[in-house]
């Protein structure tokens, strides 16, 4: 019930970030454990971007809202010469399973570096401790690492490895993603 008010809550503060209210992307993610749908809204303001996720399994529903700020400016050399892209960001996440109800506030960032012409390899970390984690989450950590590639006009394919962790008040290590993840994006 919490997922379902707060997604509606989301929805409708994402059509107002935007005067287009159209996200740039919608993705889908396919793992052995989980189904998740996804939007990103790029660029919002001038250095930063939001995505909002649901993923869904038997067990739980994970909601996951995302505020990203750009580390490397577009001028840079780095930037220029290498086309690292680097951001910082919080993640606001919702969980409903059947062990335990919670919310947390995860920091962490991502990095993507491409390494041919349409190639690019990715990793991001995000972690919320007990300070940043409410009701019955007590931790959440997740992570993930691939490579992606712009395969049609209009979309990009990424396969990873990632995993995503809880500690809620009756269960310690819940592994709610461990394992090979696909993923296809549409932009618009």
């Amino acid at each position: 019930m919490i997922i379902k008010n707060l997604l509606k809550s989301v929805v409708l503060c994402s059509a107002c970030i935007s005067y287009n209210a159209i996200a740039d992307n919608f993705n889908l993610s396919i793992s052995d454990e989980s189904f998740g749908i996804g939007a990103s809204f790029d660029p919002v303001g001038e250095n930063s971007s939001v995505d909002i996720n649901l993923l869904h399994d038997d067990d739980f529903d994970l909601l996951r809202l995302g505020f990203y700020v750009d580390v490397i400016a577009d001028q840079s050399d780095i930037k220029t010469i290498h086309q690292l892209d680097l951001k910082l960001g919080l993640k606001g996440v919702v969980l409903e399973s059947d062990f335990d109800d919670g919310m947390a506030l995860a920091v962490g960032g991502s990095a993507e570096l491409p390494i041919a012409d349409k190639i690019s390899v990715f990793a991001h970390l995000y972690y919320a401790s007990g300070k940043l984690s409410f009701n019955d989450l007590e931790k959440y950590q997740e992570w993930s690492m691939g490579v992606k590639a712009k395969v049609i006009k209009n979309g990009e394919i990424s396969l990873g490895y990632g995993s995503i962790e809880v500690d809620t008040d009756h269960v310690k290590n819940a592994e709610l993603e461990d394992g090979v993840v696909f993923k296809i994006a549409f932009g618009f």
